[in-house]
């Protein structure tokens, strides 16, 4: 049951994409033998990355970066836009420490996706991109 939650979020979230994206996908392998919730390539050449969470945890900004921060101009994680216990995580968000907040945060309604806050451009390699962009190709030559 939560497999299939993560997946319908992770379609939710790249069909949102879809519209200002040359490339969408869920599911991609990067270069760091990692899989990317959702990798898309905006229409600026901008390579975003979504982390698919089931609910918000600040530590989950902290792991984003270490496991995709080297992979992306652009970071976020989303979640469901679930009422919490101690009311939205969006309260809390200045008290988060300054590495995390170039990640975006993405919650998912019922009127669909929406940014809440949004990432900020990370310095990807010119290596990383073109590693990125060849599994691009792979990928869409199997489409």
């Amino acid at each position: 049951m939560e497999h299939e939650f993560h997946r319908e979020l992770c379609h939710k979230i790249a069909m949102w994409l879809f519209p200002v994206c040359l490339d969408v996908y869920c599911g991609a392998p990067l270069p760091n033998s990692k899989i990317a919730d959702v990798l898309a390539v905006l229409s600026d050449d901008t390579v975003l990355i979504v982390e698919v969470k089931s609910l918000f945890r600040p530590y989950y900004l902290q792991e984003a970066i270490d496991k995709y921060g080297r992979q992306c101009d652009q970071l976020a994680v989303a979640f469901p836009d679930i009422p919490e216990p101690l009311g939205s995580p969006m309260h809390v968000v200045g008290a988060f420490p300054s590495s995390v907040l170039s990640v975006g945060i993405i919650t998912v309604g019922r009127e669909g996706p929406r940014w809440e806050r949004g990432a900020t451009d990370r310095a990807l390699s010119h290596a990383a991109r073109q590693t990125i962009v060849e599994r691009l190709r792979c990928l869409r030559s199997v489409r």
